[in-house]
């Protein structure tokens, strides 16, 4: 098992960040959708519960609300300099992966990206009967930073 310092120094690279945020979300998720039956709210007939889109299960809800929220974040990450990059919080409810960055012209984007994922997948994973999101502890974000015309942390 790797030590403390390895997951650390994980933790400054911005690809082994990521990686590590999506193995986390992969573990809560997977475990979300295995205490939700599969997927199923209790007494569900087989079909789709209303709100839910198609036979979508509880880790594919949380996943496509994670999804709409990285895709804003990533149209909304060129900069010319360290003060246009901001942390943003990288959650829902339905899913949380801690922190994210973005420009600050771009943070009205990704809070709707926000609000579209709470309205859309993560009401279905309501609707569904999936069990309530249990938040992982983060780190502290670093300090964004703009680097090669890219927002970074």
């Amino acid at each position: 098992m790797k030590d403390l310092r390895t997951i650390a120094r994980a933790h400054e690279r911005p690809q082994a960040r990521r990686a590590l945020e999506v193995a986390g979300l992969t573990l809560v998720v997977a475990v979300l959708g295995a205490s939700c039956g599969g997927g199923r709210a209790r007494g569900d007939s087989g079909g789709p519960p209303p709100g839910a889109v198609g036979d979508a299960t509880c880790t594919d809800l949380a996943f496509r609300a994670r999804d709409e929220m990285d895709a804003a974040a990533r149209a909304n990450r060129a900069c010319s300099q360290d003060s246009d990059c901001v942390v943003v919080g990288f959650s829902s409810s339905c899913f949380d992966g801690c922190t994210n960055v973005v420009t600050a012209t771009g943070k009205a984007a990704f809070e709707d990206a926000r609000r579209r994922a709470d309205e859309g997948p993560c009401a279905g994973y309501a609707q569904r009967g999936c069990p309530p999101l249990i938040a992982k502890p983060c780190a502290p974000p670093a300090p964004p930073a703009c680097r090669g015309g890219q927002c970074l942390n």
